[in-house]
């Protein structure tokens, strides 16, 4: 299972999760034009797209994904909670498990200022790959076994950095508003 990160932060965020036959696009919070840029002028390689939540930064093209026959997967309150109708997206709740392609996908709750935030846990079911896959929360009430990939995109404030004692020294240097961080070591 391969990993990329087209865009994280404010101003859009976009990662595509691929086991070589299926590909995912996680988020797809950048203009559509600027979005198929990064994909190489290759969207219609994406076999689908999941939202985590309805900030224009996570969902800005749905609309028009959707509308070039990508199928677009988020809560029914990430849907209503769309500034675009978001009638033919495809709702999930936290707990549902559906596959696409040989990936199996679990929608597990997160925690934000959202409607009905959700993040990802992906299966590859031919090489057992497992990631974890979460954005804006401010915590995870989720425990996954066999772990191989973590991504997690996550804002923080200087201020509230520098009053917690259990930061490490290196995440305090770190200078980007977002950041993600995959690996490929067992949880």
């Amino acid at each position: 299972m391969t990993f990329t990160s087209l865009a994280s932060s404010s101003k859009g965020n976009a990662y595509v999760v691929s086991d070589g036959d299926t590909t995912l696009l996680l988020e797809c919070g950048l203009p559509i034009r600027e979005l198929q840029k990064r994909l190489g002028f290759q969207l219609s390689g994406i076999t689908a797209c999941l939202v985590s939540h309805e900030h224009q930064d996570h969902a800005q093209a749905a609309p028009q994904l959707l509308k070039r026959g990508v199928p677009v997967y988020m809560s029914e309150g990430t849907a209503r909670a769309h500034k675009s109708p978001m009638d033919d997206a495809r709702l999930v709740k936290a707990g549902d498990v559906f596959d696409i392609g040989a990936l199996r996908i679990r929608a597990f709750q997160t925690f934000h200022n959202t409607a009905e935030p959700l993040g990802w846990i992906i299966w590859d079911t031919r090489t057992h790959e497992c990631m974890l896959f979460a954005v804006d929360t401010m915590n995870l009430s989720v425990i996954v076994d066999g772990l191989t990939h973590i991504c997690i995109e996550c804002n923080y404030q200087d201020e509230l950095l520098a009053r917690c004692d259990r930061t490490p020294s290196w995440l305090m240097a770190v200078s980007y508003t977002h950041l993600t961080l995959p690996t490929n070591s067992r949880v």
